[in-house]
Formats: C-alpha cells, sequence, structure tokens
C-alpha cells in the first residue's frame, strides 16, 4: 500500500511499528491520522526515528519533544514518550566501517569494490553528523 495512502479500517490494529519509514511520507500528519484511525481503542505505536540538522540550525531541534515526529503525534492527539537510542546507532555505524574493511578484499575479489565503497561512504557520512551532533536516535512509543 502507499504511504502516503494509507487506508486501513478503524479499530483494526493492536500495534504498528515504523521503523524508518516515516521519512519518506510526503504528508506527515495526514498518514498519522489514519493510523490513529487504524489503531484499536488500547492501541500503541512504535516508531524508530533518526532526526537530523543542517549546519546552523538548533539543536534543541533534535530534542525528542521539538522533532518534526513530535509535533505531528501531538497534532492528531497522540501522547508518546521516547527512548535515546543515539549511543547505539553511532556504535553500528562504526561496526559497519570496520566489517566492510575487514571484508574488503572480498568485495574486490568478486567485482563489487563500488559495494564497498557506498557502504564506507554512507556509514563515514552517518558518523559525520554523529560527530557534528546533528543527529540522534529516538524510539517514540505512542497511544491515544
Amino acid at each position: 500500500m502507499d504511504i502516503d495512502e494509507i487506508a486501513f479500517p478503524s479499530n483494526r490494529f493492536d500495534t504498528v511499528l515504523s521503523i524508518d519509514t516515516l521519512y519518506f511520507v510526503n504528508d506527515l500528519d495526514k498518514m498519522l491520522n489514519a493510523i490513529r484511525y487504524s489503531l484499536k481503542e488500547q492501541g500503541r505505536m512504535g516508531i524508530f526515528y533518526s532526526p537530523k540538522i543542517s549546519i546552523g540550525e538548533p539543536r534543541e531541534m533534535l530534542y525528542p519533544e521539538n522533532t518534526v515526529l513530535a509535533k505531528a503525534l501531538e497534532k492528531c492527539g497522540m501522547t508518546f514518550k521516547t527512548w535515546d537510542f543515539t549511543a547505539d546507532e553511532e556504535e553500528m555505524w562504526k561496526q559497519m566501517v570496520k566489517i566492510a574493511n575487514e571484508l574488503k578484499n572480498l568485495f574486490i575479489d568478486e567485482g563489487n569494490l563500488a559495494i564497498y565503497e557506498d557502504r564506507i561512504s554512507e556509514a563515514t557520512s552517518e558518523l559525520e553528523l554523529f560527530k557534528m551532533e546533528q543527529k540522534r536516535r529516538y524510539l517514540f512509543y505512542a497511544w491515544l
């Protein structure tokens, strides 16, 4: 189903889990309202979300309560609490670099150096965001 056109029946789900999908939504308010509508009375929503800021933007925008997601959840009448997984995600990217470097010769032998370079480039970019304090990682737990 198109994430921008979610149309489930009301009171359909006990739980909705979103892992790194909300970045692709064109209208976050509309999508969250559709999910809210599909949740049962005691329904819950778990959302892994990583806000980023550009250089010069205030770091306060990275606080969970100041994120675009938090504002959209509040707007559609959902309460939430968060857990910070920033250190875990940063460590994951460090491990990605380590493992990719350990496997570099295998990538070359297979003729897949471009895949190696892509993985290293992505991990390096992500680690730079953490170093510059421009990215965080949260689990949002939301309910009606």
